[in-house]
């Protein structure tokens, strides 16, 4: 069994707040940590980049309401 890890540097550059358990300083500390104890040297280990989801993804797990609402806010 292999095991994927999804990551991106622009993970860091989101920003709840500065106690929110998502906040960028405690991904980019876990990231480092994996790196250091060589997690990724382990083949059933992979590092996953992400795409970009196409509006056709995004449909499959939302209404097509709740993204038009999220487009009128930007």
């Amino acid at each position: 069994m292999v095991t994927g890890i999804v990551y991106h540097k622009k993970y860091l550059e989101h920003e709840q707040s500065p106690t929110h358990p998502e906040r960028k300083e405690r991904l980019a500390y876990t990231m480092d940590q994996l790196i250091e104890e060589g997690i990724f040297d382990n083949p059933r280990i992979k590092l996953i980049e992400p795409f970009e989801a196409s509006i056709d993804d995004v449909l499959t797990v939302h209404t097509k309401e709740y993204v038009e609402f999220l487009r009128k806010r930007k």
